[in-house]
């Protein structure tokens, strides 16, 4: 959890890592949490100037998502 909130926050820093990857895999790794690995992924995006993925992965949170955290 604190690499993908450091990968969220820091997307530039993170750019050596599979930085997408460790998101995507963290949401089926931590379902508990998911909900906010969504979040995490679309302000990774968000930051990297990419709004209309950002936007693209918040909408499909909410299709994917059953409670919030």
């Amino acid at each position: 959890m604190e690499l993908a909130e450091f990968i969220a926050k820091y997307p530039k820093r993170a750019s050596h890592i599979p930085a997408e990857e460790i998101l995507e895999q963290a949401t089926t790794k931590y379902p508990e949490e998911a909900s906010k690995l969504w979040v995490y992924r679309a302000d990774y995006y968000s930051r990297l100037g990419l709004f209309e993925r950002a936007r693209e992965v918040f909408e499909l949170s909410l299709d994917v998502c059953d409670s919030v955290s």
